[in-house]
């Protein structure tokens, strides 16, 4: 992304014409008024840190990049999501590395111009670009979920899509629950600490998510899903899992109009990639049931 490494900025910096020699001084003491005295080794380094620093902010600024998925993709670099795993971003949302606090103000721009890709400024297929890394970032990571809830809940941006002001309510809404109790699911929280009544309630509380009347809400739950039929799971969190994933397939003809039926290919995917036991998810029962609707 650099214009130039740091090595080839210390170079430049560095290469200077030679100092004349003593003896050309000597014999040319008019020379004397043109030369000037080397810079210390402190200055030089000085310089080159003021020329990197430079840089370094040109070369982030929000500007330069000119499309939702490079914008969403220096987001993951600076959180460093190539070293950890969903589960781990989601073991302790309150915890926040020092790179990510020292990057925070460069973050929060990077997610402005992101969210602000998503609103009407910009060509539809730019929208739902930009929508799709947004609903990625969210749940991939919540200490950027939580960034991009407050620039879309406290900015108000205009004509921003609905289903990304849909996926953001309000801090003090009851809706924003499902965004806590997924990340339970996805951090393998669930069985740590918790009795048998808040397993429950956090089971209750998603299938009712799935199974509720408005399409927004189901719809949006099934991002999460998604994620998390690819987690390494057995024993009770698997058990949980598949009560999720049952209870929405029974449901899933009352949403059959506003589902994307090629995101049941990506479910598939999830469940085969993490060594899950297909048998276990699609039953022959349960594939006639639905069989009109994936032949479509």
């Amino acid at each position: 992304m650099l214009s130039n490494s740091p090595q080839e900025s210390a170079s430049s910096s560095n290469s200077q014409d030679p100092l004349p020699s003593s003896s050309l001084i000597e014999e040319h003491p008019s020379n004397l008024r043109s030369v000037k005295s080397p810079k210390t080794l402190g200055q030089r380094l000085k310089s080159v840190g003021t020329g990197l620093g430079s840089l370094w902010k040109k070369t982030t600024s929000p500007a330069l990049f000119l499309s939702p998925h490079q914008v969403a993709d220096k987001i993951r670099r600076l959180c460093h999501h190539d070293k950890t795993t969903i589960s781990q971003r989601h073991l302790d949302v309150t915890s926040k590395s020092s790179d990510k606090m020292s990057e925070s103000d460069v973050i929060i721009t990077l997610c402005k111009r992101l969210v602000r890709f998503a609103s009407s400024q910009y060509s539809v297929s730019t929208q739902i670009a930009a929508k799709t890394e947004i609903f990625a970032l969210a749940i991939n990571d919540p200490g950027i979920r939580g960034i991009l809830q407050r620039i879309v809940t406290q900015d108000q941006l205009i004509g921003l899509l609905q289903a990304v002001v849909d996926f953001f309510p309000e801090p003090n809404m009851a809706a924003v629950d499902f965004h806590d109790m997924w990340s339970i699911v996805l951090g393998h929280r669930l069985f740590e600490g918790n009795g048998e009544t808040f397993v429950e309630s956090c089971s209750n509380h998603l299938k009712e998510v799935l199974t509720g009347p408005h399409a927004r809400s189901f719809l949006l739950s099934l991002e999460y899903l998604g994620y998390a039929l690819a987690l390494d799971t057995d024993g009770r969190e698997l058990w949980f899992l598949l009560r999720i994933w049952e209870h929405f397939l029974q449901n899933l003809p009352n949403h059959a109009d506003s589902f994307n039926w090629y995101k049941m290919d990506t479910f598939i995917y999830n469940i085969l990639s993490s060594g899950k036991s297909l048998s276990d998810f699609v039953s022959p029962t349960r594939l006639s049931s639905l069989a009109p609707h994936l032949m479509r």
